[in-house]
């Protein structure tokens, strides 16, 4: 839901900020990927806090930690275990290559390297590790679960039922991430984001779209991108929104088969991934979504010209539609996909002279229409000079099963 842009709801540091989420949208199911195992906002706080001490216990309070590991549940997990814990996360980019790989961790003095062996074997990245245990120390998650026994679940359970007493405090403008220039002139680059940055930009967000909490955003793109992490992670969690980890933007297919699947309500993506999408789509692959974000590269205007005719045969579709009902005297179409439902609008008002409109229906402070007191009046019989009540019209309704 739309917030008003208070500066006030910045100044919160990210493991907070997930625990508010908590009590402001009620524990629900919040985090999914494509195992399909979701977990509700106390099941991803209770995780966060079990795996981020097992790593603390092997690290420094405000140490850099490095994560290399592809979108995915496991990732936003370790990304807030950290962050509980007041470690900081230093997002590796694992398409970049070995010499900038060494680059960025060498630039965040890490010495430590998280990551799993079931995305390593599948990404084919064993040359990549060999390479960088000559710089850091790599640390196997799926070795790291393993340890976790009753006293770390009991601790969980715990931190779950009251995380802020817990938690390791830290400063809103503390660091928040790492991130890295994609190295295209040179070496990367760090760029260092504050807690306050992220939640800003998760604020700022909600604060100009109208989210629903009953909505599923699909993400699909990498954290070691502000792109994927702020608007695929943080915003989503902070708003109450599921969200939907996908590990590659690449899987062209496999994704728009699943949007419709997970009920996705937004989808996040590049101009490049949308057309790839697109082609391989089936009719029905995007029915669900509400609207789609397409950022970090210029959207080039066939895309734009494409969306326009989407959207006008989607348009003269529901008018042909629409007519046939009405001829047929149809109110209600039970289909496989959906059901169509025909209703009247309400007659609205249709103003064609203001200056002949009487003063009593014009606001006495700023010479402003009173809108809903003329129509009032023009739904009571009266006449009006200036305005009348349109025809009721036919509305089509589509209910996507």
């Amino acid at each position: 839901m739309r917030q008003a842009l208070d500066p006030s709801l910045y100044d919160s540091t990210l493991i907070d900020a997930l625990i508010d989420a908590r009590s402001r949208f009620g524990d629900k199911e919040i985090l999914e990927d494509q195992d399909r195992h979701p977990l509700t906002y106390t099941g991803l706080i209770r995780a966060a806090f079990v795996l981020g001490r097992k790593i603390a216990n092997m690290t420094d309070k405000g140490e850099r930690v490095a994560i290399l590991l592809p979108s995915s549940m496991g990732v936003v997990v370790t990304f807030f275990g950290l962050h509980a814990h007041g470690r900081v996360p230093v997002m590796l980019n694992f398409t970049a290559g070995e010499a900038n790989l060494k680059a960025a961790i060498k630039a965040s003095g890490v010495k430590k390297v998280l990551t799993a062996k079931r995305f390593i074997d599948q990404a084919k990245l064993d040359d990549l590790i060999v390479e960088l245990k000559t710089v850091a120390e790599v640390v196997w998650l799926d070795d790291v679960r393993k340890t976790i026994g009753l006293a770390d679940k009991l601790y969980g359970l715990a931190a779950g039922a009251a995380p802020k007493r817990f938690r390791v405090k830290t400063d809103p403008d503390a660091p928040g991430v790492v991130l890295f220039t994609s190295g295209s002139f040179g070496t990367p680059k760090g760029v260092v984001l504050s807690q306050k940055n992220l939640v800003a930009n998760a604020r700022q967000v909600a604060a100009h779209i109208d989210l629903s909490p009953d909505w599923v955003m699909f993400n699909p793109l990498p954290t070691f991108h502000c792109f994927g992490l702020t608007g695929g992670v943080i915003l989503p969690l902070l708003q109450g929104l599921k969200a939907f980890q996908y590990p590659s933007p690449l899987h062209a297919k496999q994704i728009t088969d699943l949007l419709p699947q997970v009920n996705a309500s937004i989808l996040f993506a590049t101009d490049t991934f949308l057309n790839q999408y697109g082609r391989v789509a089936e009719p029905n692959d995007f029915s669900t979504l509400k609207f789609v974000v397409a950022g970090a590269e210029k959207v080039v205007a066939d895309l734009e010209a494409r969306a326009k005719r989407v959207e006008d045969r989607i348009r003269m579709r529901r008018g042909l539609i629409e007519q046939a009902m009405v001829i047929a005297e149809i109110k209600k179409l039970e289909r496989p996909a959906a059901t169509l439902s025909l209703t009247n609008r309400p007659a609205s008002l249709v103003v064609s002279d203001e200056a002949a409109i009487p003063s009593r229906f014009w606001v006495a402070a700023d010479p402003k229409l009173d809108r809903k007191a003329l129509s009032a009046a023009l739904k009571e019989g009266e006449a009006v000079a200036g305005a009348t009540l349109s025809n009721a019209a036919p509305s089509l309704t589509v209910r996507v099963k």
